[in-house]
């Protein structure tokens, strides 16, 4: 690997926000992708140091976010990037609900009702509509025909949310009793996680 400095992480984040969506229908947006002379147009990007690059208009823009969905797409990465299909199966819709359905009955309205998406890729133009459409293929019908009990929520600090939820449980008295350290954890194992949280 490269030697990836926080400024040129922060570089890859700004124009992965700036220039990438997440695409309401893939299949169209690569077709149109494709028919688009990329010797025209594009999205200018002014880096920290005041370079500038040009990120084409293609079907890379929306291919990416849409791994989140597709994980198939990810494929042709596995010679390339060992390990890169670990996480291979459903996309993001599919696990959500699977997660929610695997929480008990009486408690899985409330957990309908305030899904929270959060971190980098939320932060991508068209991310809460495409979310939305796809939770609506895969939840129950008694869910989605009433809206009233399906809500996703995109805090305005999602990027960095799941540091600010890191350090206001640190700053519980709570967590000297839930804390574990690496070595109990490799003696333990995920059952320490039951023991020491529930």
């Amino acid at each position: 690997g490269r030697n990836m400095t926080p400024q040129t992480l922060f570089a890859f984040d700004q124009i992965k926000e700036k220039n990438c969506y997440v695409a309401d229908n893939y299949a169209t947006e690569a077709k149109k992708a494709a028919l688009y002379d990329s010797g025209r147009g594009g999205k200018r990007f002014r880096l920290p140091d005041g370079r500038e690059l040009l990120a084409p208009a293609s079907a890379e823009l929306c291919q990416a976010p849409e791994a989140l969905f597709n994980p198939s797409l990810l494929e042709p990465l596995e010679n390339q990037i060992p390990g890169a299909l670990e996480t291979r199966g459903h996309g993001i819709s599919r696990l959500l609900q699977e997660s929610i359905s695997q929480c008990e009955r009486d408690v899985r309205p409330e957990l309908y009702k305030s899904m929270l998406v959060c971190g980098g890729p939320s932060m991508l133009p068209g991310m809460q509509r495409r979310l939305q459409k796809e939770m609506a293929c895969v939840m129950p019908h008694s869910i989605v025909s009433s809206s009233s009990k399906f809500r996703l929520h995109l805090p305005p600090h999602r990027r960095h949310s799941t540091y600010l939820g890191g350090h206001i449980l640190a700053s519980l008295s709570l967590f000297d009793t839930i804390k574990m350290k690496r070595s109990e954890y490799a003696e333990c194992g995920p059952s320490l996680v039951d023991r020491k949280c529930c």
